[in-house]
């Protein structure tokens, strides 16, 4: 891997013209010198990490859409629209739950609160 690195970035070695051989080595010595210590750094951070963060191919390590999907009020698998725990507290307790968690009063999402600064057309609360 690190041969074929080496030729793709052989050309990008500036050699000029009236260049020393001896600078021309420098430079090959640099640029040789940083792709090792690249290598290295990648096989310490492979081997690093030990077997237990190696992936497994296993189906129960699979993630599905269903199991990432979790309700912002009660954290069960299930819309937000659909959670009957929402659907019980009253608009300003489900205002401040999203502004607890750094979400948007009209579209859920994060990064802006007031609905004001949201790009939405529509507003879910």
């Amino acid at each position: 891997m690190a041969s074929r690195r080496f030729v793709k970035n052989l050309g990008k070695i500036n050699f000029n013209n009236d260049d020393n051989s001896k600078v021309r080595l420098d430079r090959l010595l640099s640029f040789l010198r940083k792709e090792v210590e690249s290598e290295e750094r990648v096989a310490l951070t492979v081997s690093g990490f030990g077997e237990k963060f190696l992936r497994k191919d296993s189906p129960k390590d699979v993630l599905t859409a269903t199991s990432l999907l979790r309700c912002l009020f009660c954290y069960e698998t299930h819309y937000n629209s659909e959670c009957p725990e929402a659907k019980k507290k009253s608009l300003t307790e489900l205002k401040k739950i999203l502004s607890e968690k750094g979400r948007c009063h009209a579209c859920l999402k994060f990064g802006h609160i007031a609905k004001y600064s949201c790009r939405t057309k529509l507003s879910v609360l």
